[in-house]
């Protein structure tokens, strides 16, 4: 850590009464504990609207919802419950970001992708428009969007798929039988990438795209950062509704890895470990201490020993869920939670720590 504290006082949410809690700035914090015990509330119901109502931390600081991006004002409004109290906050100088990235689906409309969410979609665009057929046809990078009049095929928008209204059904999708899927025109399909069009390149997965756009640096750095955080398996022209939940979090943090950092954010994510392999869990625990060297406060609730045993300090709730929970049970090192007799979680982390 950077010897700075965050301290909430006087907390009161849900099952939480009257809790003092610190969070040590520049550190990987995991908040654990048994189902219900409050580790969502105090993360995401208390610690950022508490953050964003603070007089202290007005103009010059910011929380960010990561909730829906095509729609930034549907935000979830739940999060500042009037049910929820704090007393006092000390520190929240120290803190200039507030990401919150939950596990909301990203948008609703099927026209949004992870390559046009983190942005590197433009760089795409940016090189199949330099190249020599590109040229001569006078095409622009607008020409290979599918969102707008120029290259893409008109008799679907660009959907690669049309509705069929149906009178006393359900609609129905099917392919568009003019650009057979493909979104664009024979045109625009004619330009090739290293053997690829642009609607090859949508099928691609994430792992292959990094392979294909080596030099591209604007686009490496967004497929990179999507690739890091175990994501190298999704196409990169999948609609983003149709990503699961732990997903659609990670593309999140993929976004936030791309950004230039000035440190003292502070990262709170819910569970990021929901469906991610061994390799991936450690791969995403590297991502969080990357941003903690950055000078970057990272807390997340977990389940996963993997990333409670490399944490730098554990919050413990408990002792049960429900009425039985809102109690710090241990606090401090992973070892030093699992010597605490009466934690929930200190069993588990002395098998993990080997202890």
């Amino acid at each position: 850590g950077n010897g700075r504290k965050l301290v909430i006082r006087g907390v009161y949410a849900n099952n939480i009464r009257g809790l003092d809690v610190q969070f040590e700035l520049g550190t990987l914090t995991t908040i654990c504990g048994p189902s219900g015990s409050g580790k969502s509330t105090l993360l995401c119901h208390v610690l950022g609207p508490a953050l964003s109502q603070k007089t202290s931390i007005t103009k010059e600081n910011e929380v960010e919802y990561h909730s829906n991006a095509e729609e930034p004002d549907d935000l979830d409004r739940s999060l500042f419950d009037p049910l929820v109290s704090v007393d006092q906050i000390d520190g929240a100088e120290e803190v200039s970001r507030v990401i919150i990235i939950n596990q909301k689906s990203i948008g609703r409309m099927g026209r949004s992708n992870p390559v046009t969410y983190l942005g590197a979609f433009d760089a795409i665009r940016a090189t199949f428009s330099c190249l020599p057929d590109a040229k001569a046809k006078g095409m622009t990078p607008g020409h290979f969007s599918f969102n707008k009049p120029g290259g893409r095929c008109e008799a679907c928008q660009g959907q690669g798929a049309r509705v069929v209204s149906m009178r006393f059904l359900p609609d129905v999708v099917v392919e568009c039988p003019t650009c057979r899927g493909r979104r664009y025109d024979s045109d625009t399909l004619s330009v090739l990438y290293r053997g690829l069009s642009i609607a090859d390149v949508l099928d691609l997965s994430v792992e292959q795209a990094c392979e294909v756009f080596q030099g591209v640096g604007k686009a490496l750095s967004g497929l990179e950062a999507l690739n890091s955080v175990g994501l190298g398996y999704i196409r990169l022209g999948q609609p983003l509704p149709s990503l699961s939940g732990g997903e659609a979090q990670r593309v999140k943090l993929a976004s936030e890895l791309t950004r230039r950092s000035a440190g003292k954010s502070l990262f709170l994510i819910d569970e990021p470990t929901t469906g991610l392999s061994f390799h991936d869990v450690h791969q995403l625990v590297n991502i969080f201490h990357a941003l903690v060297d950055k000078g970057n406060t990272v807390v997340v609730i977990e389940h996963n020993m993997d990333v409670i045993r490399n944490s730098d300090r554990v919050i413990d709730l408990g002792p049960e869920g429900g009425n039985g929970g809102g109690r710090i049970m241990a606090y401090g090192t992973p070892e030093q939670v699992a010597s605490a007799g009466v934690s929930p979680t200190a069993p588990f982390l002395r098998k993990a720590l080997n202890l």
